[in-house]
């Protein structure tokens, strides 16, 4: 189970186009790199009796502006990259998450996003998400991996730690 916690923490966001740096709105509070602690909750549907994991992840963030939306990379220290792409509602305050997202992680379990938000205070960025998830779960004894799925939440607490480059970024410049 903390083999699987250490996996499904290491996911955190997604979907997502190419960057055009033509707009990008450096102004924007938003964009920039960002040093994030993740608190990830699963609660298990299947299979029957797996107990609530939640777990605690570093990783790192990059924001940028594309076709309207703020794009939000994410990647942990094992290197695992999932993208998830915000509607802004209220400019360097708020964003919201449009439904329809999802990002494997690395052992090939998915999260499908059903809501989230992004706010910004003084305190630095929160992001808020709750998902779906399903795919193999390893088995404890080295066996066939099962069928897991259940419902989770992320919350991440992100500082920021460089601006966006001037001109814009075109995304993956960790």
């Amino acid at each position: 189970m903390e083999k699987l916690a250490a996996v499904l923490c290491s996911a955190v966001l997604v979907c997502g186009a190419c960057n055009d740096a033509s707009d990008q709105p450096a102004d924007d509070p938003f964009f920039g790199r960002w040093s994030c602690t993740d608190t990830r909750t699963l609660t298990f549907t299947a299979p029957a009796g797996t107990p609530d994991l939640a777990s605690m992840t570093p990783s790192m963030m990059l924001t940028w502006m594309t076709m309207g939306q703020i794009v939000m990379d994410s990647k942990t220290d094992g290197g695992v990259l999932c993208r998830i792409a915000f509607t802004e509602k209220e400019k360097g305050v708020r964003a919201e998450l449009p439904a329809e997202q999802s990002c494997e992680t690395r052992d090939a379990l998915t999260l499908f996003f059903t809501t989230g938000t992004a706010l910004l205070d003084m305190s630095g960025l929160h992001v808020n998400l709750a998902f779906a998830f399903s795919g193999p779960l390893p088995a404890a004894d080295g066996g066939a991996a099962v069928a897991a799925s259940g419902t989770g939440t992320t919350d991440m607490i992100c500082q920021k730690i460089a601006p966006p480059p001037s001109g814009g970024s075109s995304g993956g410049g960790w």
